[in-house]
C-alpha cells in the first residue's frame, strides 16, 4: 500500500513539475499572480469533488495544449501519463490552433462538446473545476475593479462572458449535477446580480406590462410573471411555479417583491427555490 501511495505522489509531483515548467512565464490575466496557482486550484477542486489521481493530473495539465505547446505537448503528456490523462487534457482544450479561431466560434464549439453524450464525466469534472475557479476569480476581480475587468478578455464584453458562463452552468447542471455545479451557478448568479445592479440600479428586473399583469426575465434567465386577479391582488409566479404566499396588493408592490426575490441566490431550477418566505408587502 505504501508503495502504491508513493507511486501516486510521484506521478502528481511529476505532473506539477511539468505544469510549472510549461507555464513558468505566464500569469493570470490582469494580475501578477503566477498561472500555476490556477492549475493547483483546479486540481484541488477535482479531488474535492471525488476525482481520481489521473483526473487531478489532467487538471494540472488542462491548459498545456491550449496555452503552452499545442500538439507536441499533448504527445509528451500521452507518453508520460498515458492515454486517459492525455484524452482528458485534449478534451478540455477549446483549440490547439495558432492563431486561435474567433472567440465566439471557439466557445460555441466547446459548449457543444460538453453537451455531447460522448464527453465523459472525467472531462466534465476537470472542465467544471476549471470554470468554477475562473468564475470565482472573475467575481472577485469584478468586485475589486468593476467594469475595467472586461478589458482583460478578447471581446472586452461583459455580455459575452455572462453568456458563456451562464451557458456553462446550464450544461453542468444537467450533465454533472452536484455541489460543484451548484457552486458555479451561485457564483455566476452573483456576478449577474452585480452587473445588473451596476447597469440598471434598483430594480434589476425590467418589466413588460400587459393588461393582465407583467412579465420579466431575472438575472439567471428565470421567468417572472405577475397576474392581476379579479380582486385586484397580484399573484407572482417564478419559473412557472406558483407560490400562494407570493402576492401583493398592487402591481408596483408585486414588482418590488419580485426584485427582492430575484436578488437572492438559487432561482435557476425549481428545486433550488428556497423555503424562505418573504414578508407580505
Amino acid at each position: 500500500m505504501e508503495n502504491l501511495r508513493s507511486a501516486s505522489q510521484d506521478r502528481l509531483s511529476q505532473a506539477f513539475a511539468l505544469a510549472a515548467a510549461l507555464h513558468s512565464a505566464q500569469v493570470r490575466k490582469g494580475t501578477r499572480i503566477p498561472y500555476v496557482s490556477h492549475l493547483m486550484a483546479v486540481a484541488s477542486l477535482v479531488l474535492e469533488a471525488g476525482g481520481d489521481e489521473e483526473e487531478a493530473i489532467a487538471a494540472l495539465l488542462h491548459d498545456a495544449v491550449e496555452d503552452a505547446g499545442e500538439a507536441a505537448v499533448l504527445k509528451r503528456i500521452r507518453h508520460e501519463f498515458g492515454d486517459r490523462v492525455a484524452n482528458i487534457v485534449e478534451a478540455c482544450s477549446d483549440t490547439d490552433q495558432i492563431p486561435k479561431p474567433p472567440w465566439r466560434e471557439r466557445k460555441t464549439a466547446y459548449l457543444a462538446h460538453l453537451q455531447d453524450s460522448a464527453t465523459t464525466d472525467s472531462v466534465l469534472r476537470v472542465s467544471l473545476a476549471d470554470k468554477l475557479h475562473n468564475a470565482r476569480t472573475l467575481l472577485a476581480d469584478y468586485r475589486a475593479t468593476a467594469e475595467s475587468v472586461w478589458q482583460r478578455f478578447d471581446t472586452g464584453s461583459a455580455d459575452d462572458q455572462v453568456w458563456y458562463y451562464r451557458s456553462l452552468t446550464r450544461i453542468f447542471d444537467e450533465r454533472l449535477p452536484g455541489p460543484t455545479a451548484n457552486e458555479l451557478d451561485r457564483v455566476v448568479s452573483e456576478l449577474e446580480r452585480l452587473i445588473g445592479a451596476a447597469r440598471y440600479g434598483s430594480p434589476v428586473l425590467r418589466w413588460t406590462d400587459h393588461p393582465s399583469g407583467a412579465n420579466a426575465i431575472g438575472r439567471t434567465g428565470t421567468a417572472w410573471s405577475i397576474a392581476v386577479q379579479s380582486t385586484g391582488r397580484c399573484a407572482i409566479t417564478v419559473a412557472e411555479w406558483d407560490r400562494p404566499d407570493w402576492h401583493a396588493d398592487t402591481l408596483a408592490d408585486a414588482k418590488q417583491l419580485c426584485d427582492q426575490l430575484d436578488r437572492r441566490p438559487g432561482f435557476t431550477r425549481e428545486e433550488m427555490i428556497p423555503d424562505w418566505i418573504p414578508p407580505e408587502i
